[in-house]
């Protein structure tokens, strides 16, 4: 049994959805969905802040542990 085929039919299927959202926001003017919603760029500036300090923290945390662990 090829186990790629998996993992290529979901990068393929995310591809094809990627392109289909992006021709249907395209076409509507990217009024679709208003910025009420989604948040301005500043929010998404702050957001994306947020989750890499969360990550590194994460990370620095379990890099600790398996040192004192070891």
């Amino acid at each position: 049994m090829r186990l790629w085929l998996i993992p290529l039919a979901g990068l393929v299927g995310g591809l094809v959805a990627a392109i289909a959202v992006l021709a249907i926001d395209r076409a509507s003017g990217y009024d679709l969905v208003s910025t009420t919603i989604t948040g301005n760029p500043t929010a998404a500036l702050s957001l994306l802040a947020a989750i890499i300090t969360a990550v590194v923290t994460l990370m620095s945390v379990v890099l600790t542990v398996m040192t004192v662990a070891v």
